[in-house]
């Protein structure tokens, strides 16, 4: 039997930073089961992952820059109106674009009063500042990257 001694030595030695790891975690853990279970009353925590301003690119190829009561509060409260429940993360993939920035690409399946689901897919940019992760940018993405993973 090979000793472990060595990985756990090397395990030791190897540097680890917060924000080349938990991108990953706060996503799936953290951020997505606040849009999962009666989000409409997560809207305060939802809040807190993302900056004060959030920029848009939208699918027309303009850009926009909305404070989060435009971006986020007065759609969801829309989206609620119309029957819409809750989102479950299906699917996601992060890449490290560098030590402090993430880009991630995420499918979601959304739940209305009706009973019909609908799959969306959205690309967002986060960064960590501050001693946490929070999103900066956003876009529709397109679901059929995320069908081959």
């Amino acid at each position: 039997m090979k000793s472990l001694f060595p990985l756990i030595i090397l395990a030791i030695l190897t540097p680890v930073s917060a924000a080349e790891n938990a991108p990953h975690d706060w996503f799936e853990n953290e951020y997505a089961p606040l849009w999962a279970d009666a989000p409409g009353d997560n809207i305060e925590k939802l809040l807190s992952y993302y900056e004060e301003e959030m920029i848009s690119f939208e699918s027309d190829g303009s850009i926009s820059r909305d404070n989060l009561d435009d971006w986020l509060v007065t759609p969801m409260r829309e989206w609620l109106a119309d029957g819409w429940l809750a989102a479950e993360l299906t699917a996601f993939k992060m890449e490290q674009v560098n030590a402090t920035t993430v880009a991630l690409t995420a499918r979601w399946l959304d739940h209305y009063e009706s009973g019909e689901q609908e799959t969306s897919c959205e690309w967002y940019i986060a960064h960590w500042t501050d001693g946490q992760w929070r999103f900066a940018a956003s876009a529709d993405a397109d679901c059929e990257q995320l069908e081959s993973e």
